[in-house]
């Protein structure tokens, strides 16, 4: 494609020359000099960047604490599917350690893995009542599953969370059909840096915190956008 484009720029070069050349012999000096100005105009509209609004984005300390750790351990965003884990990967590059998931435009199989592995799913789904049916050391079997794939943190992002809880962002409803992007990329009308709600409190006094905390014990980081816990 890029060989064909550079091949068709030289045509074009040849024709909008032999174009001039025509309208130069036929017609008054200012009608083409007019011309010339205004298709100029054009290419440059067309390259023309608008400047953005742009605001500076706040990284939770603890992820930045993490890229000065030289230990190979991997992270475990919750809750997350393919759309919400672009808020991890994003993460990631502060950070630089192994995560679990990410964000695609379409199902890939390596996504199976985190289907079929009932500890990853119920996690990532924050539905540990459904993991924990009928299973009397459920506790410890996450946390040997998490151990065996070396994933050290399980982290809250409560956005997310409050998301799935409630179907809205900082008390916002998103319109039916309005996609999902990473809470930090949107931008009006919703306002992340200062949310309607204060989302860690609701966190805090919710069952899936007790769940949790039940597993994992005492949470070993928290401010208003994520709650880590360690596994080890």
């Amino acid at each position: 494609i890029v060989i064909a484009s550079l091949a068709f720029a030289v045509i074009a070069g040849y024709g909008i020359d032999s174009f001039f050349k025509g309208i130069i012999a036929r017609f008054r000096k200012p009608i083409p000099t007019l011309l010339i100005s205004f298709l100029f105009f054009l290419m440059i509209a067309e390259v023309w960047i608008v400047p953005l609004p742009t605001k500076p984005v706040k990284i939770p300390e603890f992820y930045q604490n993490l890229g000065n750790k030289s230990e190979n351990f991997a992270l475990l965003e919750i809750p997350g599917n393919r759309d919400t884990w672009s808020t991890a990967m994003f993460y990631q590059t502060f950070h630089s350690k192994k995560i679990v998931g990410g964000h695609t435009g379409f199902n890939v199989p390596e996504y199976k893995f985190i289907e079929n592995s009932p500890v990853i799913s119920a996690l990532a789904k924050m539905d540990i009542d459904k993991f924990k049916k009928d299973k009397q050391n459920f506790s410890e079997e996450i946390i040997t599953t998490l151990q065996n794939m070396k994933i050290r943190y399980v982290i809250v992002n409560l956005k997310n969370w409050y998301y799935l809880k409630t179907g809205s962002f900082s008390g916002q409803k998103l319109k039916t059909g309005q996609p999902l992007y990473p809470l930090f990329l949107r931008g009006f009308p919703f306002k992340w840096d200062e949310p309607d709600k204060d989302i860690l409190k609701l966190f805090l006094s919710s069952k899936e915190r007790k769940d949790l905390e039940n597993i994992f014990g005492t949470p070993i980081y928290l401010d208003k956008k994520i709650v880590a816990y360690n596994i080890l």
